[in-house]
């Protein structure tokens, strides 16, 4: 179900707004990516939205990935281009990493949804 236009700018909002946190450790942003490279490996935060969700309502989830470019090349993949978070090695879903009743998914309606959740997002 594609988002309403309200729905995707709170989805754009929420991005754009993360991208400095990022940006101090060391992420850039592509797209629903944030990308980090060092000279062993990549990792990549990856925003997923929901096909499932309310056109309303911008629904996601927070994959994390990460991959070794040693592992690309043997792989036969190169390692110097950034892979999909879904074909990296390891992937995690964020909320692992955070309060044991913590969310799984996040929903945005409107700009309280996208405060709270741009604050949660941010501590974690």
């Amino acid at each position: 179900m594609s988002l309403s236009a309200e729905t995707e700018k709170l989805f754009r909002s929420l991005l754009k707004d993360l991208r400095p946190l990022f940006k101090e450790s060391g992420f850039r942003a592509s797209s629903q990516n944030f990308i980090l490279e060092s000279t062993e490996c990549w990792v990549i935060v990856n925003f997923q939205k929901s096909r499932w969700g309310k056109s309303d309502e911008a629904t996601f989830y927070v994959n994390l990935a990460a991959c070794s470019k040693r592992w690309l090349g043997i792989e036969g993949k190169p390692a110097e281009k950034v892979p999909r978070f879904y074909s990296c090695d390891w992937q995690w879903r964020v909320e692992h990493f955070g309060p044991k009743n913590g969310a799984g998914q996040w929903t945005l309606s409107d700009e309280h949804s996208l405060q709270v959740t741009l604050a949660y997002l941010q501590t974690l």
